[in-house]
């Protein structure tokens, strides 16, 4: 039993620490916001060039990114969500979220469905 539960406790740990170390961030909020950016550059290279969507998507990016660097809105979105849980156990809930549902139209439903 006693192992059962230092092992809960270290997936917990890892959990929680993990997201800033692998983003090389100070924190887990931070570490979301470097997985957001990232996902919305990918999203953003699969559009076509020169096309209507492409543009909107782009001015969608660049207003989000203002928002991005110091973490506010990531952070605020989640206490927003998750009122009950800490800031930073939220961010990393939500890193670990976005490795496993990696489709960012599920967390910005702004950017358009056209692809190349």
């Amino acid at each position: 039993m006693k192992m059962l539960l230092l092992l809960i406790i270290a997936v917990l740990a890892g959990a929680y620490f993990l997201p800033a170390q692998i983003e090389g961030t100070p924190t887990a909020c931070d570490a979301v916001n470097a997985r957001v950016r990232t996902m919305v550059e990918a999203e953003l290279a699969k559009l076509p060039a020169n096309s209507a969507a492409t543009a909107k998507a782009q001015g969608a990016a660049t207003a989000a990114k203002a928002q991005m660097p110091g973490g506010p809105a990531i952070t605020a979105l989640i206490q927003a969500r998750l009122p009950a849980v800490p800031p930073q156990a939220g961010c990393a809930a939500a890193y670990w979220a976005t490795q496993y549902w990696s489709d960012i139209r599920t967390w910005i439903p702004a950017l358009p469905a056209g692809r190349p």
